[in-house]
């Protein structure tokens, strides 16, 4: 799965990663696409809505990987540095699995059922975009992901 952050003006020159589950931008505001990869924190056969605080918790994976192993778990990633009262828009490339996105513990985007047993779980194959405005510069995405039919 492909996931961007696009934002409203000016142009972000810097090619950003998130390490440990954090993403943290400049005071500078985004104008094009920028993917949302590196390390976002894996709660695996875990479905989270609500961000969990203690890092310490979670696994730190690279984004974007192929699954190993698990059908189904949670993947956090906090923005920092983004400006209060600007829209910020998240596209999620179309893929064969479910999905639900959480932002600051919220439902967002569906795509699918995600569920813990193959029999509940229905896979989409459809790309979105949400918009949001962020409260306090941040936000807190929670990604719940089932695929047992991989």
């Amino acid at each position: 799965m492909s996931i961007f952050l696009m934002g409203s003006e000016e142009h972000y020159s810097d090619i950003l990663n998130a390490q440990n589950g954090l993403l943290t931008f400049s005071q500078e505001r985004l104008n094009y696409p920028i993917p949302l990869a590196g390390e976002w924190l894996y709660f695996e056969n875990q479905l989270l809505t609500a961000p969990v605080t203690e890092t310490n918790i979670g696994i730190p994976v690279k984004l974007p990987h192929q699954w190993q192993n698990s059908y189904y778990g949670s993947y956090q990633l906090t923005i920092e540095g983004l400006k209060d009262n600007r829209c910020y828009s998240i596209y999620l490339h179309d893929n064969g699995s479910a999905f639900a996105l959480y932002l600051d513990g919220q439902l967002n985007a569906k795509n699918g059922i995600v569920s813990t047993s193959k029999t509940n779980e229905v896979m989409e194959w459809k790309p979105m975009t949400l918009t949001f405005m962020p409260t306090n510069g941040t936000v807190s995405i929670m990604l719940q992901i089932s695929n047992h039919h991989a």
